[in-house]
């Protein structure tokens, strides 16, 4: 069994970390970290295979130049695994 540790910046953490439930390793796991504006407020969501896991209001959002995506770090322990269809977007921030 393995978790996601997934973090990013929201309102005024830089840090924001959500541990989701455990996964069998033996299964691929959709993931989508989103945020996007609905009704003037910038929703950040969190999607594990198509089930809405975190919602949150995002009052301060940020914008990033030159972004990095780590499927771990020297803090946490790595999983075996694999990374597929990885697809990054951006929009501009309203």
């Amino acid at each position: 069994m393995c978790k996601f540790h997934i973090c990013s910046a929201v309102n005024t953490q830089k840090n924001y970390c959500l541990n989701t439930k455990q996964f069998s390793r033996d299964k691929w796991i959709k993931v989508k970290i989103s945020q996007t504006m609905i009704s003037g407020v910038h929703e950040y969501v969190i999607t594990l295979n198509d089930e809405k896991v975190f919602q949150k209001k995002n009052m301060k959002p940020t914008s990033f130049d030159n972004v990095k995506v780590y499927a771990s770090n020297p803090w946490n322990k790595a999983e075996s695994g694999y990374i597929r269809n990885l697809k990054v977007t951006t929009d501009i921030l309203q």
